[in-house]
C-alpha cells in the first residue's frame, strides 16, 4: 500500500523538483517557497482523494482482497496510508533540502530518524504497548523528520503553517463528516456502501480542498482550466 501511494505521489511531483531545484540554485527562495507550499497542498490533495475511501473501508477491501487476513492488518493499513500522506506532502522539502547541496547532513538526518524507529518501537512494545505502537512510532518520527528537514530550506515555520498545515488540518477534518456520517449509519449491500463512501469521500474532499486548500490564484486557474475543457467538449457535442 505504502508503495503504490509513494511513486503516485513521485510520479506528480516530478514536474515541480526540477523547478524547485532551480529556483534554489539561482537564488530564488520566494519562487520556490511559493512552489513547496502549493506542491506539499496539492500532494496531500491527491493522496488524500485515493486514501479516505480506502481508510473508511479498510476491512471490507481486505476481506474482498485476502478473504482473511491477519489481526491488526486494518490499524496498520489505515496508519501506513496517513504516514504516506505526510511523506508525500514532505517531498517538497525534501527536494528543497537536497538541493541545499549538503546531501550528507540530510542523508544524516533521515538515516538516524528512520533507525530510531526500531528502538523506539522495541521499548513501546516492551513497556506492553499493542503492536499499532510500531507503526505509532514510525507517524511520530515521520513528523519529527520533517521538522527537521524544515530549517534546511529556509522557510518559515509560521509561513509553512498558516499556508499548508492549517489548510490541510481545516480539510481533513470537515472532508470526512459526510462520508462519515454514510460510513456509520448506512447498512444494506457492503457494494453499495462501498459505492456511496467513495462517492462522498470524492465530493467531499475536492469541494473542501477547493475552497480551503487553494489560493485565490490558484481558483481561478482551476476554473479557467475547467471552463476550457468544458469549451472543448461541448464544441466537440
Amino acid at each position: 500500500v505504502q508503495h503504490t501511494i509513494r511513486n503516485f505521489c513521485l510520479n506528480f511531483q516530478a514536474a515541480v523538483n526540477p523547478q524547485i531545484t532551480k529556483s534554489y540554485s539561482s537564488g530564488d527562495y520566494s519562487y520556490m517557497h511559493q512552489l513547496i507550499s502549493a506542491s506539499s497542498r496539492f500532494s496531500f490533495f491527491l493522496l488524500f482523494l485515493i486514501s479516505l475511501p480506502v481508510m473508511f473501508e479498510t476491512e471490507q477491501l481486505l476481506t474482498w482482497w485476502l478473504g482473511e487476513f491477519p489481526e491488526h492488518t486494518v490499524s496498520f493499513t489505515r496508519i501506513i496510508l496517513v504516514v504516506s500522506i505526510i511523506e508525500g506532502m514532505a517531498n517538497p522539502l525534501v527536494q528543497a533540502a537536497l538541493s541545499y547541496g549538503k546531501i550528507r547532513t540530510y542523508q544524516i538526518v533521515v538515516g538516524l530518524s528512520l533507525l530510531a524507529t526500531l528502538p523506539a518501537g522495541y521499548f513501546a512494545l516492551k513497556a506492553g504497548a499493542s503492536p499499532e505502537a510500531v507503526f505509532y512510532v514510525l507517524l511520530v518520527i515521520t513528523v519529527i523528520r520533517l521538522v527537521i528537514v524544515k530549517p534546511m530550506v529556509n522557510l518559515s515555520i509560521r509561513k509553512f503553517f498558516s499556508e499548508v498545515i492549517i489548510p490541510v488540518t481545516v480539510t481533513t477534518c470537515v472532508s470526512i463528516v459526510p462520508p462519515a456520517l454514510a460510513y456509520t449509519y448506512m447498512g444494506g449491500h457492503p457494494v453499495w456502501r462501498f459505492f456511496v463512501v467513495g462517492t462522498l469521500c470524492a465530493v467531499s474532499v475536492c469541494g473542501f480542498s477547493f475552497l480551503i486548500c487553494t489560493s485565490r490564484g490558484e481558483k481561478a486557474f482551476i476554473i479557467s482550466r475547467i471552463q476550457k475543457f468544458a469549451g472543448k467538449a461541448l464544441k466537440k457535442i
